[in-house]
């Protein structure tokens, strides 16, 4: 200890101090001691977590797709929840059998839908500005296909490398759907959502209900929203979550719905997520369709 202290005394100015002190034996000790504490002192990043992390569920901040056009996401943390639903739930089928499913990675999802107003400032950006701003503007786009959403995916900068704007996969969407709950809704179905029973037989503008404890509106109604993945047992058909103003039991946080990836209706949309793309680990749909120009409608 004593070599210690003497080598902090001097101040170790240069690496030859050790040399100085005549304790060579020591030096590599005491230069490793220095070093881990200069980078304490200095508050290393090395040790710090991702400055993308959120850090509570819920927690809003606002990203940039591109030029012009922000939206707001909130912070969904890595978890561990029930997917499916109990065999008593009523409007249930059989594919939603219920199992343990581990979110490894947080990741930010779409506070809203995507609106019309925000895939013309992506796709069209010259009709963006002469759309009307009103109620349509703030509607969620219908009428896209799959592949329509994966090109609007392909024009979109994300804030920071190592971080990708993707579809979520089937677990990320129930799962944040969800938010904590285990109930067939976060809360009261017409609280939370356009569905059947309450929509006039036509689409929303986003955020008019209210959110799910995560801060994410209309994940129940509105629109169905297209995923990532192939349904669980499609070797063609795309996994689509949600439902919409047209459906009641279909808006239910664990029920499944697919179609042709070719599909444009107007009861599917889609939302973003923001994930480090070292956590896309489930396959994304294209392993049964190439995207090229000869499948693109």
């Amino acid at each position: 200890m004593k070599v210690i202290r003497t080598a902090f005394a001097h101040g170790l100015n240069d690496r030859y101090d050790m040399l100085k002190l005549g304790f060579p034996r020591y030096g590599v000790l005491v230069c490793a001691m220095i070093f881990c504490m200069t980078l304490i002192g200095c508050k290393s990043s090395w040790f710090l977590s991702d400055p993308m992390e959120g850090s509570k569920a819920g927690e809003v901040r606002s990203f940039g797709i591109a030029q012009g056009a922000d939206i707001d996401f909130r912070w969904i943390p890595a978890g561990e929840f029930m997917m499916g639903s109990p065999s008593d739930e009523l409007g249930r089928d059989n594919e939603e059998t219920q199992n343990s499913v581990h979110i490894k990675e947080g990741f930010w999802m779409a506070e809203h839908e995507t609106t019309v107003l925000t895939w013309l400032k992506i796709m069209d950006h010259q009709s963006s500005k002469t759309i009307n701003v009103g109620n349509v503007a703030k509607k969620p786009v219908v009428y896209i296909s799959w592949y329509d959403c994966q090109e609007f995916l392909r024009r979109l900068k994300p804030p920071e490398p190592g971080w990708k704007y993707e579809l979520p996969c089937e677990e990320q969407w129930e799962y944040a759907c969800r938010a904590g709950s285990t109930s067939a809704y976060a809360r009261s179905a017409a609280e939370l959502g356009w569905i059947a029973a309450n929509s006039g037989g036509h689409c929303h503008a986003v955020g008019t209900k209210t959110s799910n404890a995560w801060g994410l509106y209309d994940m129940h109604g509105n629109v169905a929203e297209w995923c990532r993945n192939l349904a669980d047992s499609s070797k063609s058909e795309i996994a689509i979550r949600g439902g919409s103003w047209d459906s009641d039991f279909n808006s239910r946080a664990a029920a499944k719905n697919s179609d042709t990836p070719l599909l444009r209706i107007n009861s599917v949309g889609f939302r973003l997520v923001l994930v480090r793309e070292k956590s896309l680990t489930t396959p994304t749909a294209p392993t049964a369709f190439q995207i090229t120009q000869s499948h693109m409608p």
